[in-house]
């Protein structure tokens, strides 16, 4: 899933279904199928390491605005760092959204 996108420069960075390290895209900006990403678009890609890196190579999205939503969520969540030892953990539910129309 997309969690950050810039359109100027064709970057974005997936959070995999593997839950392993991110993956990270590189594109054109000038590539129209890049140009499609937003945050919370479910994608498919092949899977490549270089640098030390994941790298997403030809993304292609597979269901636009799944989790729209999610962005927004991890920013308001609470950091680890901030989190305090004694408290339980809070929990937080995603909720598939409808895509845009």
């Amino acid at each position: 899933m997309v969690i950050w996108w810039d359109s100027a420069k064709a970057l974005a960075v997936i959070w995999c279904e593997d839950h392993g390290d991110l993956a990270y895209f590189n594109g054109q900006p000038g590539d129209l199928e890049s140009q499609t990403f937003e945050a919370g678009d479910l994608v498919s890609f092949d899977d490549r390491r270089t640098g030390g890196l994941r790298r997403a190579i030809n993304p292609r999205r597979v269901v636009a605005g799944t989790f729209c939503d999610l962005p927004q969520k991890l920013r308001s969540a609470p950091s680890a760092a901030n989190a305090n030892s004694q408290d339980e953990a809070e929990i937080i539910e995603f909720r598939r959204q409808a895509p845009a129309a």
